[in-house]
């Protein structure tokens, strides 16, 4: 996912919020600032691409339950990405879990 994408994406996605930039952006890791420029920044340029963006494939791994098939002691699942991994304990926010994924392809983007 291209920088531009990732932030027409979250543009769209403040706009529909109704909610001020201060408060969407709260916990999102960007100043309200960024996100008002982006806005401006979009509303101003012609989309790159009409072709959808890629989406990679990422290999899961789950390790199974114990000899009784107990879950007690399961510290979740990790994901193999490029370059590197991702391990998820039992009970993560998808939330943060998406903004993850999004920064980790918005870098896999910019390295191609």
């Amino acid at each position: 996912m291209s920088n531009e994408i990732f932030w027409q994406d979250l543009v769209t996605k403040w706009r529909q919020s109704g909610q001020t930039a201060a408060k969407f952006m709260k916990g999102r890791g960007y100043a309200p600032a960024t996100l008002k420029w982006w806005a401006s920044r979009l509303k101003h340029s012609t989309p790159s691409s009409s072709v959808a963006p890629s989406v990679s494939l990422v290999q899961v791994v789950t390790r199974p339950a114990g000899p009784t098939g107990s879950r007690e002691g399961c510290s979740g699942v990790s994901l193999e990405v490029p370059g590197g991994r991702v391990v998820l304990a039992v009970g993560f926010d998808e939330s943060t879990l998406s903004r993850v994924l999004d920064v980790i392809a918005c870098r896999a983007g910019a390295h191609r």
